[in-house]
């Protein structure tokens, strides 16, 4: 297993310990019955969190996961990147940006047929959640195809 999928590993279960706690709270605060205001006061309030803890937790992991196999192991934990790691971090990128897309219309489209706004949060806290495990995923995969 290459070095950058270890890191994709950490960076899934990373994301996913961020989200989770994070949810539930932001989950039992909108079912208190507070206003269509203090919901969206909320909600902004969580994916600010989630934003900057994802990025905190992703890149404190990266560099002790570098540390740990630069340890384990005498050579460099990543070489030069070539065009190969950018045309992967391309490919990536673009599966990210499709499963989100694919949950921001799927928000619209709940409250096109009626459904509550906190509904439309949910929708795209799960997108941004599976759009992060779907661009760790394409990593692992065509790091791992070696292609």
């Amino acid at each position: 297993m290459t070095h950058r999928s270890k890191i994709a590993i950490f960076s899934i279960l990373g994301q996913t310990a961020v989200f989770v706690p994070l949810y539930n709270e932001a989950s039992r605060a909108t079912t208190a019955g507070i206003p269509l205001e203090g919901q969206i006061s909320l909600w902004a309030a969580f994916f600010l969190k989630l934003l900057g803890l994802s990025v905190a937790v992703t890149v404190v992991g990266t560099i002790l996961l570098q540390m740990i196999l630069q340890l384990r192991g005498k050579e460099s934990v990543f070489t030069v990147t070539d065009e190969r790691d950018r045309l992967i971090e391309a490919k990536a990128v673009r599966n990210f940006c499709y499963v989100f897309c694919f949950g921001f219309f799927l928000g619209m489209l709940l409250i096109v047929l009626g459904q509550s706004a906190a509904l439309l949060f949910h929708a795209f806290a799960f997108s941004y959640l599976a759009a992060g495990i779907v661009l760790y995923l394409s990593y692992i995969f065509h790091y791992e195809r070696g292609y």
